[in-house]
């Protein structure tokens, strides 16, 4: 019988951990606290970057590396749908 069901998806299995996801997800979360720090005032824009772009980017590299690929894929598509809106933002 043939199962539709399967835990792959692209190149890797969403079950295990990938690195590529991983990496893919802290490119994703550098760049997001960028884009999104240009609509605040000057002064706060450091204190936002330090504690979203740093405490983040951490947190979800050091996660997705010891959890299923799905929560990197996850991050990563979110982070994505972040940064697109902001960026033509004006």
């Amino acid at each position: 019988m043939v199962s539709i069901v399967t835990p792959h998806f692209l190149w890797f299995n969403l079950t295990e951990p990938n690195l590529w996801i991983s990496l893919i997800a802290a490119i994703v979360y550098f760049f997001q606290p960028l884009v999104n720090s240009r609509h605040y005032p000057k002064d706060q824009r450091t204190s936002y970057y330090v504690f979203n772009g740093i405490y983040h980017l951490f947190f979800i590299t050091y996660i997705s590396l010891h959890s299923a690929a799905a929560l990197g894929l996850y991050w990563t598509v979110g982070g994505l749908f972040l940064i697109i809106p902001n960026a033509f933002r004006t």
